[in-house]
C-alpha cells in the first residue's frame, strides 16, 4: 500500500521548514517523493 500523505509532528514553536521537507523527501523511495507532507501541531 502506497502512502497518501506524510505527517510531521511539531511541538512548541517548531515549524515545518522547506529544509525539513527536503530532508524527508530525500529519504523516501523515488516513487513517493511527491506525497504531500503536512505539519501537525497538537
Amino acid at each position: 500500500m502506497a502512502p497518501t500523505a506524510i505527517y510531521d509532528l511539531k511541538t512548541g514553536s517548531a515549524v515545518l521548514t522547506k529544509a525539513r521537507i527536503q530532508q524527508i523527501r530525500d529519504n523516501l523511495p523515488e516513487a513517493f517523493r511527491n506525497v504531500p507532507i503536512y505539519e501537525v501541531k497538537p
